[in-house]
């Protein structure tokens, strides 16, 4: 949910429970806007029939004293009924109400704690000094709502005087909904320059952690660099994430399968998103630099009978590619995103864009032929399932000149329009014979891919209990080969056989 204002007030009303008249309306604003019954709700400016939600204004003790909130047409009734109880009051008790009027559709839930402050305030003054009770006078209280409606609409804050020691202090703050639980094969995407907001008075852990928020490692692999505690890394990304400073997509391989979504037709319809996408994955030096040739593709099948495996790209073209990704710290990173192309990963407006869009093109048009639209729609099109993306690669590579793939990919599944068809290794059975026979073969190859001579005693124990809980957890739940490689840290071969030593396995893609 992206934030674009707070959800407008239409009316204010203030209300009481009369001892021989029952609940009633004392003051309102705008005026008229709270009629008394359906009748009167042809009346120009009319929103509510007090009639119809007096029993939810001034309710029943049990709803007394918690934010209640009610829908009467199109229209959403909040408000923090207060029922005080003291035999100085007629009938013993004493009920107002301060009542916020919002339409239906919006969302008002920045207000519920600013309603609930202004009626736990005015509890504490009644009850101090009878400030609502024990004044006929309430010309004081229409002020006071007058300003409360104009000041929350116009500034979002207010600061209305009650008495020479008392004021109504507010500020709204919006409430986005809470980031989901991580995996550690997620990769962060940053939408601002996080190297820019760092502050000395962050927490330790994030300072670690922001280097190494490139667009490509995963938040394992971040933990790892920054050798930081994993689950105090995940909830720094998940702090980032509260704040839309970061989005999160999958680990980007070439052995992953995409195809489009429902609402692929998108792209051609918003034109903004095409020139957004255009300005985000051009790439003058060429997809993978201009100078390598066509991949070259090992087609393997599993000997499963059921076995969906297509054909994925060599390990020598991966190793490639990385190489020309690498920058001179030897960390793989996406190159520096300019104005333009960060504006794919964050809301602007149809001008700002425009402008971006018009610059982008008059200054890269001399270094490189900008793909247009309809050839990238075509090829967000031409994804589809049992397909990987280095297969896809090779069919459309003279289509891929200029076009950063890993751009391409990301900003179609940010933007919703294509999606990742996980793979997910079912095994047929596990024997403990079979787990001890692929010990040897897991230790050979460590996290990163580099070989090693071999492993002491204790080190393979160690290795082979993590792989060990790995597997037993899979037959228990199955999980994709994103989460297996990044819990076992290993590449997605080294994956495949030991998965091949426990024996029969197949592939479900969904």
């Amino acid at each position: 949910m992206d934030f674009y204002g707070f959800a407008p007030i239409l009316a204010i009303f203030y209300s009481t429970f009369h001892p021989t008249e029952g609940p009633r309306v004392e003051v309102q604003v705008p005026r008229d806007s709270i009629v008394p019954d359906a009748e009167s709700l042809d009346q120009p400016g009319a929103l509510v029939a007090f009639n119809a939600v007096k029993n939810y204004v001034i309710p029943k003790p049990p709803l007394c004293n918690r934010v209640v909130t009610i829908k009467s047409n199109a229209y959403r009734v909040s408000s923090y009924p207060v029922h005080i109880y003291s035999n100085e009051y007629a009938r013993n008790s004493f009920i107002f109400n301060f009542a916020f009027v919002f339409s239906y559709e919006s969302a008002s839930g920045a207000y519920d704690a600013a309603i609930r402050r202004i009626g736990k305030m005015f509890e504490a003054l009644e009850i101090q000094s009878k400030l609502l009770s024990a004044r006929p006078d309430i010309v004081f209280i229409d002020n006071i709502i007058q300003q409360l409606f104009q000041d929350l609409n116009n500034y979002s804050e207010c600061l209305v005087a009650i008495n020479d020691s008392n004021a109504i202090n507010i500020k709204l703050f919006p409430i986005f909904p809470s980031p989901p639980d991580l995996r550690a094969s997620y990769v962060p995407i940053a939408t601002v320059r996080l190297e820019q907001m760092v502050d000395e008075n962050w927490d330790p852990t994030m300072e670690k952690i922001v280097p190494f928020i490139n667009g490509i490692n995963s938040i394992r692999r971040i933990a790892d660099l920054a050798d930081a505690d994993y689950n105090l890394t995940k909830d720094c990304i998940q702090q980032l994430m509260y704040y839309r400073c970061i989005i999160i997509v999958d680990l980007f391989q070439f052995s992953n399968i995409y195809a489009p979504t429902s609402d692929i037709g998108d792209f051609i319809e918003d034109a903004d998103m095409g020139r957004e996408c255009q300005a985000y994955v051009f790439s003058p030096a060429g997809t993978l630099g201009g100078m390598m040739p066509a991949p070259g593709l090992n087609r393997k099948r599993h000997m499963s009978r059921t076995s969906l495996f297509s054909n994925e790209l060599s390990t020598s073209f991966r190793q490639r590619y990385e190489r020309q990704m690498r920058d001179q710290s030897g960390h793989l990173s996406i190159p520096p995103l300019s104005s333009s192309a960060t504006s794919a990963l964050s809301t602007s407006s149809s001008s700002s864009l425009s402008q971006r869009s018009n610059s982008f093109s008059s200054s890269h048009s001399m270094s490189g032929t900008v793909p247009s639209v309809v050839q990238l729609f075509k090829l967000y099109k031409s994804l589809h399932q049992g397909q990987t993306l280095g297969d896809w690669y090779a069919e459309n590579q003279k289509e891929l000149v200029n076009i950063d793939i890993r751009r391409f990919i990301t900003f179609g599944v940010i933007k919703g329009i294509i999606y990742r068809a996980h793979s997910y290794p079912i095994l047929e059975g596990i024997t403990p014979f079979n787990r001890n026979r692929h010990v040897q073969d897991v230790s050979a190859t460590p996290r990163g891919g580099r070989r090693r001579v071999g492993l002491g005693p204790d080190q393979e124990r160690i290795k082979k209990e993590e792989v060990d809980g790995v597997l037993a957890k899979l037959v228990k739940q199955p999980k994709n080969f994103d989460a297996i490689s990044t819990a076992l840290q290993l590449p997605k071969e080294d994956v495949e056989k030991v998965l091949s030593s426990e024996g029969e396995w197949a592939i479900v893609t969904a």
